[in-house]
């Protein structure tokens, strides 16, 4: 796994490719070990595809259930992870979820840097 299969992750996700996306982050997962800081950060990602997923298939408990879980996750987290803010993810994902906005997108931004969007 590299920095590109990673980057690629955000870009499937950031697309709506939520079921690929979730296995790009998977595997991560699997490679950094379920129970450290890495694992986790990835299994909330995990869990913020599959909600997504849940969402467009009209899942809506299901959907509540996999943010929820993702939310804890990132809470756990440092604040900037991966070149991911995760603090503000996770409150965007919070207003997805009660709102019922668009989807959230990952954004990618480096602390004193201006914030990265990768588009096609």
């Amino acid at each position: 796994m590299t920095s590109e299969d990673y980057l690629y992750g955000i870009d499937l996700y950031n697309r709506s490719y939520w079921w690929e996306a979730h296995e790009v982050f998977e595997g991560f997962w699997h490679a950094c070990g379920r129970m450290s800081e890495a694992g986790n950060f990835f299994q909330a990602l995990i869990q913020c595809a599959a909600a997504n997923l849940k969402r467009e298939l009209d899942h809506e408990p299901a959907t509540r259930k996999l943010v929820a879980s993702g939310l804890a996750r990132l809470r756990q987290t440092p604040a900037h992870y991966m070149g991911i803010n995760t603090a503000t993810f996770a409150e965007e994902l919070t207003q997805w979820l009660n709102e019922r906005r668009p989807a959230v997108r990952i954004r990618l931004e480096w602390p004193g840097a201006e914030e990265v969007v990768r588009t096609p």
